[in-house]
């Protein structure tokens, strides 16, 4: 099945690093987004997770090789907190940012990269997940890429913090 991605090496050792898949329907961001603005594309990212539509979270972000990421894979860490969700387990849901009203504090982070180089990770964005209406510690990484003159997000991580 082609999803339309594209496959490039990233960076200055793109010998070295992973195979970055971007696929057409990707975020992409101005080289000059504000971080209110990447944030944004978090939330949307997170809400198309609340309505059930894993395959359209998954194809808004980039995906490195290493970490092996399927629409799939992101609903089953979700529901399992951070690991694959076992049957018989309680099972977690993504709430929408704007219902989750318990619990921890929001929280979110972005660190941009002064010293990058063009065409490479320039920064990267941690953003606690609200579940079952409740802000958790449960945290998805993002990696920010710059790629064709635009700023992509690369799905990096969904683990406890």
């Amino acid at each position: 099945m082609d999803i339309g991605y594209r496959r490039r090496p990233v960076g200055r050792w793109s010998d070295l690093l992973s195979e970055v898949s971007i696929p057409d329907g990707a975020l992409r961001f101005p080289l000059t987004a504000s971080d209110e603005y990447l944030l944004n594309g978090v939330k949307k990212w997170v809400d198309l997770l609340a309505e059930g539509r894993f395959a359209d979270a998954f194809n808004l972000t980039a995906h490195d090789s290493y970490h092996s990421w399927t629409p799939e894979l992101i609903r089953s860490v979700i529901a399992g907190y951070g690991l694959p969700h076992v049957a018989g387990e309680h099972e977690y849901r993504i709430s929408r940012v704007t219902e989750a009203n318990e619990g921890r504090t929001p929280c979110w982070e972005i660190d941009r990269w002064r010293d990058a180089e063009p065409n490479s990770r320039v920064g990267s964005i941690s953003f606690r997940l609200p579940l079952d209406g409740e802000w958790s510690d449960l945290t998805a990484t993002f990696e920010i890429l710059q790629n064709d003159g635009r700023l992509v997000l690369v799905l990096n991580d969904i683990h406890v913090l």
